[in-house]
């Protein structure tokens, strides 16, 4: 048969997300208003605390993220989604920037690096949509509002 992207069952996407292990993100079934699965488990890769660490891993006081080199393809491939797909990935305008903004504040210059990438993909993407050769309906743009919000 097939393997399913997701492992769990459906409710365990439903978890808080104050948990230590990160929600899973609904399989591309699962809800078509939400944001792309694989937008979701990016954001989660570079974000929240890895979901098996050893006890000397959090004997820092502070919650171990995943490894640079994980983060760091997460972040690419989180790149490449805006920049390949970016009417998909218009609506998480938010977590993109969270995210950026993140990274940019981290001491790695790798992550700093792919966090800026996103950033400029996603500032390419609001600028195609304004261009005056854009065949992009009016309604199916970021509103100016916003793009003043987010930058």
């Amino acid at each position: 048969g097939t393997a399913s992207p997701a492992r769990a069952p459906a409710a365990s996407s439903q978890l808080s997300s104050c948990t230590q292990s990160p929600r899973l993100p609904q399989t591309p079934g699962e809800g078509a208003s939400s944001p792309p699965w694989l937008l979701q488990l990016c954001v989660l890769l570079v974000t929240q605390p890895r979901e098996n660490q050893s006890d000397s891993e959090g004997a820092g006081g502070g919650s171990a993220l995943e490894p640079p080199p994980v983060r760091l393809a997460a972040l690419q491939v989180l790149s490449y989604l805006v920049r390949g797909y970016f009417s998909l990935t218009q609506s998480s305008m938010g977590d993109i920037g969270q995210v950026s903004a993140r990274c940019l504040g981290e001491t790695d210059s790798s992550i700093q690096l792919h966090g800026a990438k996103l950033l400029e993909e996603f500032g390419t993407g609001v600028i195609l949509q304004y261009r005056a050769e854009s065949n992009i309906p009016e309604s199916s743009r970021i509103p100016v509002y916003q793009v003043v919000q987010f930058w």
